[in-house]
């Protein structure tokens, strides 16, 4: 009884997350900082972690609770930079902007990030040498892996990942370097996918939370079943989502590759699911009933918690569910905050020097006066275009509301806003109607019309 509740001591001490903490400079006075992971690496969704500011000065700190290694993002506003992190480690960092991309208000990862101190034991220091490393040794010889695919090339970055890295370094890393080389053996030694299971997964620890060992599942396996090469026809591929779950998994074992671990089929499967959500080749619906049969039928609670997961993803910003935080201003203060409204919203999003936009915004004023007092239109720009942007509809003789988002600049994250212009369709009831809509060029006016439509039957 003494060594049971031992062993369930320790196993309850072994998951009790620990402190990390992050202080850093940065370019960027008053903007919002987070800490975000991948809740896992084939659904794509994301988790904030912790939230906090820099000062004036563009200074910072920010604590997180882990209880393993995380390969994480500290974003700074809309801008983010990757750091692992070990549990009770500690970090100083100071972090530059290398560019700012003029065409697009959200660039995924323009900043550096430098490491001042730290206790994480190297961690972040190999992930970065073994990146650098490989990366370095791609870009020199891609063209020779490409053309003639020789084996001595694997051996070459081996070697210099081992010259650049220390003999001992974490077991995640090690798992993590092996997986990112191995991805290329199959392109170099023409490997087939029998192979390839043979070499790298077969009888193996499926790694859930290796960046790398999962994204060569995806790169060999995740169009295993829909490529229309393999002995399975696409057409009983879809066919048997239709059926559901069970038959599924019933079908895919009359290929001997996937006969070898349910666990490894469940996952290829769960790849599939994914990349073609949104396939018109497959029953309307069928692929998310599948999902949800996963959740509750699954053995596996990973697979689970994936599937769960990518059900969220998918379902966010789809039409007809609630719109996000909408949080707008004019000149004199806030004067929207997803404020209720009588007809189909047309917000086109714009910002400052962008030629593209004003051409879209003439484009548009093309079209609005046929549809009257059926829409409502908004045209929201950054802060810092907003004057501009007045000046433009004033000269243009357009009178439509002009609001800009203040300091929120989280709200082009909320409506997944990468470039500008862009339209963000809404329900007069909050409701996401569409989003992205296409430009004026790309048939904007038959969605709005048919969208009024609806709003008229509903």
């Amino acid at each position: 009884m003494r060594l049971f509740v031992f062993l369930l001591l320790f196993t309850h001490l072994g998951v009790v997350s620990q402190n990390v903490t992050i202080k850093g400079s940065s370019v960027s006075p008053i903007k919002p900082v987070r800490i975000i992971v991948k809740e896992d690496f084939v659904s794509g969704l994301e988790k904030v972690l912790a939230t906090s500011s820099t000062d004036f000065k563009g200074s910072f700190q920010i604590s997180v609770e882990i209880n393993k290694i995380e390969l994480a993002e500290i974003a700074i506003g809309l801008n983010r930079v990757p750091i692992i992190l070990k549990p009770n480690a500690d970090y100083e960092v100071a972090i530059t902007v290398t560019s700012e991309n003029q065409n697009s208000y959200f660039d995924p990862q323009p900043m550096v990030i430098e490491m001042k101190k730290t206790t994480d034991s190297g961690l972040q220091k190999h992930y970065e040498t073994i990146n650098f490393v490989y990366n370095t040794f791609v870009i020199k010889y891609f063209n020779q892996i490409q053309r003639f695919g020789q084996a001595r090339y694997l051996d070459s970055l081996q070697l210099a990942l081992s010259n650049a890295l220390p003999k001992t370094i974490d077991p995640f890393l090690q798992n993590y370097q092996f997986y990112k080389v191995s991805s290329l053996a199959p392109a170099i030694k023409k490997m087939t996918p029998q192979q390839i299971y043979a070499a790298f997964f077969k009888s193996r620890i499926i790694q859930y939370e290796n960046p790398e060992y999962m994204a060569m599942i995806d790169q060999y396996f995740g169009d295993y079943f829909t490529s229309g090469k393999k002995q399975i026809p696409f057409d009983d591929f879809v066919e048997a989502v239709n059926q559901g779950f069970v038959a599924l998994k019933k079908m895919v074992l009359s290929d001997p590759l996937m006969t070898e671990s349910d666990q490894f089929r469940e996952l290829v499967l769960l790849f599939h699911l994914n990349a073609n959500y949104y396939n018109p080749a497959f029953y309307s619906g069928s692929i998310s009933r599948v999902l949800q049969q996963i959740v509750t039928q699954s053995a596996y609670n990973q697979h689970k918690i994936i599937a769960e997961n990518i059900l969220k993803k998918r379902a966010y910003l789809t039409p007809g569910t609630p719109s996000p935080l909408l949080k707008l201003f004019d000149s004199n203060g806030i004067v929207a905050h997803n404020m209720p409204l009588k007809s189909l919203v047309v917000a086109l999003f714009v910002k400052n020097d962008c030629e593209v936009c004003k051409k879209e915004i003439l484009d548009f004023s093309g079209i609005t006066e046929k549809f009257g007092t059926d829409i409502n239109v908004l045209i929201v720009t950054t802060q810092d275009a907003y004057k501009e942007t007045e000046n433009f509809l004033t000269s243009n003789k357009l009178t439509w509301q002009l609001f800009h988002t203040g300091d929120d600049m989280l709200v082009y994250e909320r409506y997944n806003i990468k470039v500008f212009p862009e339209y963000v369709l809404l329900f007069p009831d909050g409701r996401i109607a569409m989003t992205p809509a296409p430009p004026v060029s790309q048939n904007l006016e038959y969605h709005i019309s048919r969208l009024i439509k609806q709003l008229k039957r509903e």
